[in-house]
């Protein structure tokens, strides 16, 4: 194949033949002559008959095509310029721009590195038992239970006599048999008609979970828990779903995996005692095991899981339901105005961060300048894994809006200079591209003018208090008092009938963020899917706490047909599931597998053995765990789903449910035994 440039450099031959150069000035010609020979040569050569590199090379031909012709025009006006052409100086112009255009042929007959062409050689796979089959495993989203379903407290001692103080029963996270933590939070404050109104810790034993009652001094006295005793944590903290955490961790282990990708959401509500909990419970065993862990933030690190649509908005969102709630040295707060809040962000330097710093700092991993442990690429074995933070941009409600432009050029420089060296290239973060749990239906203009209509009620109300306010100070008539107190009624009234819009946040997937942000860059959607497509980037994800397998497609035209790149989303170990109310994307997927692990829980009451009520299920739960490996052999990627059912709920946890490394299975309270 020969790309058809010749009528270029015949035009440039032309133009130095047609130049009124004297004869002192041959030996300049002769070198400009020589010089776009050589171009004319270099071009002549590009011939082969290898087929991937001409359909790599056809596939440039008519965009390159376009601005030859516009180069043939310039060196058409050269010509016409040159007849003047009598000095050096005109000489050395027309040398520099020859050179422009050289350079200009050589970027466009450049081609791009091709993936694995300096990697694996040879037969596509390995023997299986061959050491250099690189399997790795997605950890998928943890957070934590609500443990306002559980609501007992005990107010007796082991023998049955009713103590002057009550205590509140949570969760025996270290399995001692005793719960110590049952006042709110590290602070100890005191909150009317909350979950614990003295401030105070007592000790209370759980062996018998059903049976629970306050351990008392040989005065008969309450014991006390001092703060820096306490082992478990407070009630109105998250407790992560140990029972279906350690299962997972165990079963990784078990299965020798070399690394972890971790894809977010192991809090609800940023709070630290969850990073307390998944590093003993993940991070630590799966380290200690050899497996290295490779984190990334979900939107749960980001944003107060009860308040999801405040993300959208500039509303200032600051619930108690933050951030530290554990006994050490780090304060989110500090150096922070309300609406600065950092969002959890020094949580997770301290945590989970922690453990992608230790990959920087030991070269294993290079982080994108500015966000280096948020976004960040390391190779392993040939395989390329990137790891992507869609929350950085800014730390607070815009952040969604501007990743992907931010992130372009770095992901172009990093894949295309690694491209020839590794045989696969592995992106994941926490959204996937294509989401399953919510339809596309929230629109931030909705929520906006929800947001909107709230305010100007709430100046009407305020506007009419104050009249009212006036009326009265100023004595006016009883009529009028009357008419302003039912102006202030009707705006009361207005205000509270206002309702919020029943939806769930603007959980469109990247592909929509991606969409969103191409309106400000146009040809950024296009730029990313392309690039991922071309080099077969595999998409992993988490997010939608279930397994899904599917191809994104870079078009619409490419729907249904095997152009496409592979996403995964890699399961769930969550108490929480979602219907599958989106599905696939309309324009941008095809379906391969998806399991939610769904199971709808309409309400029902747990009693112990004397038919006391313990507490309410209310919520929609998970009836099964699942989590991914992925199994690198050569240039073969195979995936496998992992999975068990299970009918534990999050207050089964309360009960002492728990999973028993022995004996891989799960224990639970069935009557008074444990089963």
């Amino acid at each position: 194949m020969k790309l058809k440039y010749f009528t270029l450099t015949l035009v440039a031959l032309s133009v130095l033949s047609a130049c009124n150069i004297g004869d002192d000035n041959d030996a300049e010609v002769s070198a400009l002559q020589a010089q776009v020979e050589q171009l004319q040569s270099e071009l002549d050569n590009i011939d082969t008959s290898n087929e991937a590199e001409v359909a790599t090379l056809s596939a440039t031909v008519a965009a390159m095509q376009a601005q030859i012709d516009t180069m043939t025009a310039e060196l058409v006006a050269l010509q016409e310029a040159s007849d003047n052409v009598s000095t050096i100086e005109d000489i050395a112009r027309l040398q520099a721009e020859i050179e422009a255009l050289q350079a200009t042929l050589d970027a466009l007959t450049a081609q791009a590195p091709v993936l694995g062409s300096n990697a694996t050689s040879g037969a596509n796979i390995l023997f299986e038992d061959s050491d250099k089959i690189l399997r790795f495993a997605i950890f998928p989203d943890t957070q934590g239970r609500d443990d306002d379903n559980m609501s007992l407290y005990v107010d007796v001692d082991k023998d049955g006599n009713t103590l002057s103080i009550k205590e509140y029963v949570g969760v025996d996270y270290n399995g001692d048999g005793y719960y110590d933590a049952g006042t709110e939070s590290q602070n100890d404050a005191v909150k009317a008609n909350d979950w614990d109104e003295d401030g105070v810790s007592y000790l209370v034993n759980v062996e018998d979970p059903f049976h629970p009652y306050i351990e008392v001094d040989s005065a008969g006295e309450p014991i006390v828990v001092a703060p820096e005793h306490r082992k478990d944590f407070g009630p109105d903290w998250k407790v992560l779903p140990l029972p279906l955490v350690d299962a997972v961790t165990d079963k990784m282990i078990e299965l020798d995996v070399d690394l972890v990708l971790a894809t977010g959401d192991i809090t609800e509500y940023r709070a630290e005692s969850d990073y307390v909990q998944w590093m003993e419970k993940v991070a630590r065993p799966l380290t200690d095991a050899g497996i290295s862990v490779f984190p990334a933030r979900g939107n749960h690190e980001i944003v107060n899981g009860r308040n999801w649509p405040a993300w959208f908005t500039n509303e200032q969102e600051w619930e108690r339901q933050s951030v530290n709630n554990v006994f050490n040295d780090i304060n989110p707060y500090e150096g922070y105005e309300q609406v600065d809040f950092d969002q959890g962000y020094k949580l997770y330097q301290a945590y989970t961060g922690a453990l992608v710093r230790e990959h920087l700092d030991n070269g294993k991993a290079i982080g994108f300048p500015g966000a280096e442990d948020l976004v960040y690429y390391f190779i392993e074995d040939k395989t390329m894994f990137i790891a992507l933070d869609f929350y950085f941009a800014e730390l607070y409600s815009s952040a969604y809006r501007g990743t992907w432009t931010i992130l372009r050029d770095w992901l172009k420089e990093v894949i295309i200079a690694n491209a020839e060296d590794v045989d696969h290239v592995v992106a994941f973060g926490h959204e996937p591209l294509s989401t399953k749990k919510r339809p596309q239906t929230y629109q931030v203009e909705i929520y906006d003018a929800y947001v909107a209509e709230r305010i100007a009620l709430q100046e009407a109300k305020d506007a009419a208090q104050a009249t009212l306010d006036d009326a009265v100070e100023n004595s006016a008539s009883d009529e009028e008092i009357a008419f302003y107190r039912n102006a202030l009624e009707t705006a009361t009234s207005a205000y509270e009938e206002l309702e919020e819009p029943s939806l769930n946040g603007y959980d469109i997937g990247q592909l929509g963020y991606l969409q969103l942000q191409d309106e400000a860059e146009p040809g950024l959607a296009a730029d990313i899917l392309n690039l991922f497509n071309n080099y077969q980037v595999t998409y992993i994800a988490g997010h939608d706490h279930q397994y899904s397998r599917s191809l994104i497609h870079p078009t619409s035209d490419d729907k249904d047909t095997a152009n496409g790149f592979t996403q995964i989303i890699g399961g769930n170990a969550s108490w929480k599931a979602y219907e599958n109310l989106y599905g696939m994307h309309d324009d941008h997927e095809t379906g391969l597998f998806i399991n939610n692990f769904y199971d709808s829980i309409t309400g029902g009451d747990l009693t112990n053995s004397e038919g006391t009520k313990y507490a309410s299920i209310t919520s929609d739960l998970g009836n099964g765990i699942s989590f991914v490996v992925i199994e690198v052999n050569g240039r073969q990627i195979t995936s496998k789903a992992y999975y068990a059912d299970h009918t534990l709920t999050e207050v089964d946890m309360n009960l002492g449910a728990h999973y028993d490394y022995d004996t891989n299975a799960w224990c639970k309270y069935s009557g008074d035994f444990m089963v």
